[in-house]
């Protein structure tokens, strides 16, 4: 992260910057980047991967305006964008581009319902119910997996393995996940054809869950738009 632009060796490092009143710019790069900010005023711009404003100030003094909806990975160089203002002082407006989460004083919130945050609402919710999907607890551990690294397939196959147990036959997949979307048992025939194509290895069961994740059912069951808007709160690291 640079006050301004840069080049070097280390633009891939995960930095931390504080920005002052009268510095009221900074860059990021390719790390996962932490801007601490004293005033909300000014323009961030992180880069990519992960990045972090930290405001001082309680989440309920604090106004933020998304531009993200859950469709924004499909668009062509689309970018999250968040307005974020002092309800106190409303005249003054601080700018984020390509910056995922906020931390708060109280709290801290994902925005990146295109990305990983989104990705851990929707394993949540079609693994163990709508409930457990905004669990911040659960959110914390989940999102930190996929910033870390770990592809949606392999986090998936884990989940499904701790709360099926290894090798759980077609049917009993297909039955989980139909109950936490729909919230109906599961018909036969369902129950039969996909859960054959799992058995025979046409498709995975990891696969088969990250489809109906992307389901606009998922989507509608999980408030998916509405937490676009809003983020999503997930607990401060132990």
């Amino acid at each position: 992260v640079v006050k301004g632009w840069a080049s070097g060796s280390n633009l891939e490092n995960n930095l931390t910057i504080n920005l002052s009143k009268n510095s009221p710019i900074a860059f990021g790069y390719d790390g996962q980047d932490t801007f601490n900010v004293t005033t909300i005023s000014g323009n961030v711009s992180g880069g990519g991967n992960i990045d972090t404003v930290v405001v001082p100030h309680l989440k309920e003094k604090v106004g933020v305006k998304s531009n993200a909806n859950i469709f924004t990975s499909i668009i062509t160089d689309s970018k999250l964008k968040l307005d974020v203002t002092d309800i106190d002082l409303p005249d003054l407006k601080l700018s984020l581009d390509s910056v995922e989460r906020i931390e708060f004083k109280d709290k801290k919130v994902a925005y990146d319902l295109d990305g990983n945050a989104g990705k851990s609402v929707k394993l949540l919710g079609i693994l163990l119910g709508k409930e457990a999907s905004v669990n911040k607890e659960y959110l914390r551990d989940v999102i930190k997996l996929f910033d870390d690294g770990n592809s949606y397939e392999q986090l998936m196959n884990i989940a499904l393995d701790v709360v099926l147990g290894p090798s759980a036959s077609g049917s009993k997949v297909v039955d989980l996940l139909y109950k936490n979307v729909v919230g109906t048992d599961t018909p036969q025939a369902y129950l039969d054809e996909y859960g054959a194509l799992i058995d025979t290895g046409s498709i995975s069961a990891a696969q088969l869950a990250i489809s109906v994740g992307d389901h606009s059912l998922t989507s509608a069951q999980l408030d998916l738009v509405g937490l676009a808007q809003t983020g999503v709160e997930y607990a401060l690291a132990i």
